[in-house]
């Protein structure tokens, strides 16, 4: 890892525990986590826009290579170093289209709480389906302060790495990069006697043979590489299975719902107990997992909405765009904050109101 702000916690805890490995850039860093990665151990890194940026070419050779990594994406309001301890939410569309052509799982943590489980099922996530995966943080989570209650950290997330080719090797040899229905190939560590493999980032056969330029053009082969690629893709399918709808809170029924996505949920929570003990229905619909979004589900919480209010921290929606993609929801009404400071209950509450009036 780097120590890059305001991902620096991150970094200073992994370091702390004895699992945390410095590197000069960002670059090196994920290069080194695909190594390790392609070599048995579970990996992940933390990093900004700035260091998430110089990953990106990386990223895409370890969803190539269907090598695990998970990537803690800490927000931060500016994309260079000037507004390096501010917090945003802004990062989200930069995880979703690092490249056109593939797409990774995302999960966003929501309080203290969530940070430690979440991270486990990202990880687990990347495991078991071969994948790079991301975890959306912030400034206001990754170096924020609070006393949290052991018990309300809910680490009952058991340890998932999937299915470790062992044994005879199969008849015909190994295919590291096998084709399959659920788009999850069978994983061999090196050293494993009669499973050695070929984890080339260029596209592949399914035993891992390159297929160069001079092979490109050749039919036979464009035919390999659009079921290689169909093959990863199909990953989000398997994926999608395990993602969650979003959390209703207190209570389903009310008039008016906040919709909001990260550590907004916090002050949106206080904003929406102070405006219930004034007599107001309202409640708060919080998102996690973003992507792949498992839409029937979102859509069945959604058909419940009456009049919306989105909460996000950053000045285009980009969740909102995200939500409306995917489900066709548009939000009634929007709350956007791109100031680097985190909300706080007392403008949530003043928004809502204001809506109340013109509702």
């Amino acid at each position: 890892m780097t120590r890059i702000p305001p991902a620096s916690r991150v970094y200073e805890g992994m370091v702390e525990a004895g699992v945390g490995m410095g590197c000069p850039d960002e670059i090196t860093a994920f290069q080194t986590l695909i190594g390790a990665s392609v070599a048995g151990k579970k990996v992940m890194t933390a990093t900004s826009a700035p260091g998430f940026a110089l990953m990106v070419e990386s990223i895409g050779a370890a969803w190539a290579m269907e090598v695990p990594v998970t990537v803690v994406l800490v927000q931060r309001m500016g994309p260079s170093s000037g507004a390096a301890t501010t917090t945003a939410q802004g990062d989200v569309l930069a995880a979703l289209c690092i490249s056109g052509g593939y797409r990774i799982p995302t999960l966003c943590p929501g309080r203290l709480e969530d940070c430690a489980r979440l991270t486990a099922t990202a990880v687990n996530i990347a495991e078991q389906l071969r994948t790079p995966v991301i975890l959306l943080s912030d400034l206001y989570l990754s170096e924020g302060y609070r006393t949290v209650d052991p018990d309300a950290l809910d680490m009952n997330v058991p340890i998932l790495r999937g299915f470790l080719a062992h044994g005879e090797p199969p008849v015909g040899g190994y295919k590291r990069f096998l084709l399959t229905e659920s788009g999850v190939s069978p994983r061999a560590t090196p050293g494993t006697k009669g499973f050695q493999f070929i984890a080339g980032t260029d596209e592949h056969t399914e035993d891992g043979e390159l297929i160069s330029d001079v092979r490109a053009g050749v039919p036979e082969f464009i035919e390999v590489r659009r079921k290689m690629h169909d093959k990863r893709m199909r990953k989000l399918r398997t994926a999608v299975k395990e993602m969650q709808g979003p959390e209703v809170w207190p209570e389903a029924d009310a008039e008016y719902t906040i919709l909001s996505w990260g550590s907004s949920q916090g002050p949106v929570r206080e904003a929406v107990l102070r405006l219930r003990a004034e007599g107001a229905s309202v409640n708060s619909m919080e998102f996690r997992d973003l992507f792949p979004m498992p839409v029937p589900l979102v859509e069945k919480v959604l058909a419940k909405v009456r009049t919306s209010l989105l909460v996000e921290g950053n000045f285009t929606g980009q969740f909102g765009r995200l939500l409306r993609a995917e489900t066709g929801f548009r939000p009634d009404f929007t709350f956007f904050k791109s100031d680097g400071e985190p909300f706080s209950p007392d403008e949530i509450a003043a928004k809502v109101k204001e809506v109340l009036v013109r509702a």
